[in-house]
């Protein structure tokens, strides 16, 4: 995720809104972050607990250097020998507790983030919508390998219809 942000960052030299592969735009974008480096959903500003799966990203060098840094600490962490991969987000969470690379962070609106079955944010204010598709991945394969994309999405909009049931 972070290398192909950065090279993003190098091939357009504009901002950039990452979305991951199971957000879905529902409206238009609207977002301004000022002269922020990068934009996150903080779960816990205070922690810098943040949401990943949709960041907004200036192309400053500051944010091209903590691409960098982040892509290269995963790199080290997930040596092809391991048998267990390590998520981008804790490592992205510690590499902005460290402070390495001082970045100006914005407050990515909710709306930008919004997850399907876990947040209260009614669904018509919701500008991206995620699936959560990795939950998908920590099942058995026999339950989901035989579905389209299309299938799984809506197999876990109905598994979360049924919880609020």
């Amino acid at each position: 995720k972070p290398l192909f942000i950065y090279e993003g960052l190098e091939r357009f030299d504009g901002p950039l809104l990452w979305v991951d592969a199971d957000g879905t735009g529902l409206q238009k974008l609207n977002l301004d972050l000022g002269d922020s480096d990068l934009g996150l959903y903080f779960n816990n500003t205070e922690t810098k607990h943040a949401r990943n799966a949709t960041i907004y990203v200036a192309p400053t060098k500051k944010t091209k250097d903590f691409m960098l840094l982040w892509h290269e600490t995963l790199q080290k962490l997930n040596h092809p020998h391991k048998k267990k991969l390590t998520p981008d987000q804790p490592v992205m969470i510690s590499l902005l507790r460290e402070g390495k690379i001082p970045l100006k962070i914005g407050q990515l609106p909710l709306a930008y983030m919004h997850i399907f079955d876990r947040d209260t944010l009614p669904i018509e204010e919701a500008v991206i919508i995620h699936f959560q598709a990795s939950r998908t991945a920590k099942m058995n394969q026999i339950f989901w390998e035989h579905l389209s994309g299309r299938e799984l999405k809506a197999m876990r909009m109905s598994a979360s219809h049924q919880k609020e049931i």
